[in-house]
């Protein structure tokens, strides 16, 4: 899998989820649908810097912690872990669990680890 297509879906799933609140949208990568949530996962290790296009979303999303996200590097990992974060509260799942005992990319076929 190219991570740059997956960057791509996260922007695009992110600028959804900011304009209508549906973290559920999904899209097709190699036969398997990925939601905002999965292409966190995938991008969950990422360095590479997220766009600064992005920032204000992401202020947004962080509000008082905004300051936080950008001292810890502003990548597209933290932008997805930040993400995966708030979806998860909302819907009521546990969070940050996923590093005490597998990484993330653990929970994807194998076909699809970047």
């Amino acid at each position: 899998m190219n991570t740059i297509t997956f960057r791509q879906i996260f922007v695009y799933l992110l600028t959804i989820y900011m304009n209508e609140g549906d973290s559920t949208v999904t899209r097709e990568v190699a036969d398997r649908h990925f939601d905002l949530c999965d292409v966190c996962l995938v991008l969950w290790s990422h360095r590479e810097p997220l766009p600064r296009t992005y920032y204000p979303d992401m202020k947004q999303l962080c509000g008082v912690q905004f300051s936080s996200w950008l001292k810890r590097g502003a990548t597209y990992g933290d932008a997805a872990k930040f993400v995966y974060e708030k979806i998860a509260r909302e819907n009521g799942l546990p969070t940050r669990q996923i590093d005490r005992w597998q990484s993330p990319m653990d929970r994807l076929h194998p076909n699809l680890r970047v």
